[in-house]
This record gives C-alpha cells, structure tokens and sequence, in this order.
C-alpha cells in the first residue's frame, strides 16, 4: 500500500504542478511543444482531463490496462 500512495502522491504533485501552469499561461500559448513530437498544452490538458480517472481506477486495482487505442 506505501508504494501505491507514493504513485498517487508523485501523481497529484505533477498534476498540481500543470494545473498551475495553466492557471497562468494565455490562450495565445495552448499550440506550444516543448519538443518535437511532445503534447501541445492543450492536448496535454485534454490528456489529463480524460485519463485521470483511469490512472486512480489503476491505482486502486493495483494493476493498470493499457487503452485498446495504444499499440
């Protein structure tokens, strides 16, 4: 259980993190890749948005499955 709750706290700590990231950055900056082939901020948002609850279902269960759309 200790290595569960040290996933989900370095989790929330990248997660908080970004939140505040976006709280501060103008829209004008959403398209913005910090690298080649990287999420835009948007999508990177969009990505948190939807796979959160997945990633504590995981966490929970103690075992993750992969998305059908991953190959």
């Amino acid at each position: 259980m200790y290595i569960d709750n040290e996933y989900f706290e370095h989790w929330v700590l990248h997660r908080k993190v970004l939140h505040d990231l976006f709280d501060i950055i103008d829209n004008e900056h959403i398209h913005y890749k910090p690298w080649s082939g990287a999420f835009s901020l948007g999508a990177l948002a969009i990505h948190m948005a939807v796979s959160s609850d997945k990633f504590v279902q995981g966490i929970k269960d103690g075992e993750f499955t992969l998305s059908p759309f991953i190959k």
